[in-house]
């Protein structure tokens, strides 16, 4: 790959200036990651972070199910006998188990939003690093994505926030539509093109705020504000990546079922392809953010 000399990214420490490719190249985008895996295992490591809300979730959902494996029975027997309060107790039952273990379960969700932001700026760092010649850093791949994390947490909210109004805009048109009659035909047909452009615009804007953030050296609010005009300008590359991350993705993960299957020696199969197959993931946005930037 041919690099610009002296092009420095805005935010790279003084060890990690990042060269960037004038030419976009589809295969660094899909194959790169692939090679840094391959030749750098220890990248597989960050991914064993995102075992620890899985695993919070099987001693949650075990104490669940120990306690409250009755309900199934008793709900069934209400059923049978079509005995409104015997229903009505059955509901009270549930509802109360789920208020029980409603804050278990959002702490595991908050807890997996924050591995997972983490992850993916620590893995952008680590594309970043390859880029600059200077290897692997977990440790130090750690510490950036932690001084980064507030940033990133703040434009995926902003993102989210964005991504609810344009669902509720498409919602709000399709009513609209049910009451002008032939004329909302197509107005309708109008609004679920738009909602496709909407969702693949979205979809990259989101993919790439850790990369914008980490490589980009930008702030939550700038990265949220430049993410969709970004994704707008290279949607068609975006799109193509994207799907095919996606395909290998599937393929990937159905070895890794595949293998899960096999007792034992399968199991540990599984568990070191998934690893790598999550550090992949990780770092498609980021090769693709990079490759994108001129």
């Amino acid at each position: 790959m041919a690099l610009k000399n002296g092009l420095k990214i805005k935010g790279a420490d003084a060890n990690a200036k990042e060269a960037i490719s004038g030419e976009f190249s589809f295969e660094e985008c899909i194959i790169g990651p692939f090679k840094l895996v391959r030749e750098e295992p220890k990248t597989m490591l960050p991914s064993v972070l995102e075992w620890i809300p899985m695993l919070i979730i099987a001693v949650v959902l075990g104490d669940f199910l120990t306690k409250y494996t009755y309900l199934a029975g008793k709900f069934a027997s209400a059923v049978q006998s079509n005995d409104p309060t015997i229903l009505f107790s059955v509901f009270n039952d549930l509802l109360g188990a789920f208020i029980k273990y409603l804050p278990d379960f959002v702490l595991i969700g908050l807890l997996y939003v924050l591995i997972s932001n983490f992850l993916a700026l620590a893995y952008s760092h680590m594309v970043m690093q390859k880029r600059s010649g200077k290897g692997i850093l977990i440790a130090e791949a750690f510490g950036a994505a932690k001084g980064r994390l507030p940033g990133l947490l703040v434009a995926n909210l902003l993102f989210t926030l964005t991504a609810c109004l344009a669902g509720m805009a498409f919602l709000l048109l399709i009513m609209l539509s049910s009451l002008l009659g032939i004329f909302g035909i197509l107005v309708a047909i109008m609004a679920f093109i738009m909602l496709i452009v909407a969702a693949f615009v979205l979809g990259i804007a989101g993919w790439v705020l850790s990369p914008m953030i980490m490589i980009g050296g930008k702030g939550g609010m700038e990265a949220f504000a430049e993410s969709i005009p970004f994704a707008w300008k290279n949607i068609k590359r975006g799109i193509a990546v994207v799907l095919v991350a996606f395909v290998v993705s599937v393929i990937l993960d159905q070895l890794v079922a595949a293998f899960t299957g096999i007792p034992y020696a399968g199991l540990a199969v599984a568990s070191m392809i998934g690893l790598a197959v999550n550090s992949w993931k990780a770092m498609v946005p980021a090769e693709f953010y990079s490759e994108s930037v001129e």
